[in-house]
């Protein structure tokens, strides 16, 4: 009967710890798409620095 407690307990903690790993494999997976946004938003402002920077150029070339 102690031996079936055992494994019982050993069974109930090996599901939690594989609960546990889904989660944070599902939390991984949040991460990876805020850090894929991110890095989305990130190329875009990089574009549009560009194009700021074109104007700016094109406005003290007519300035001058």
């Amino acid at each position: 009967n102690e031996a079936a407690n055992a494994a019982h307990d050993s069974d109930h903690k090996a599901q939690q710890g594989h609960d546990q790993i889904e989660q944070l494999i599902a939390n991984i997976g949040e991460v990876a798409q805020v850090v894929r946004s991110a890095a989305e938003r990130i190329t875009k402002l990089e574009s549009e620095s560009e194009q700021i920077a074109n104007i700016v150029g094109v406005i003290k070339e007519i300035a001058d």
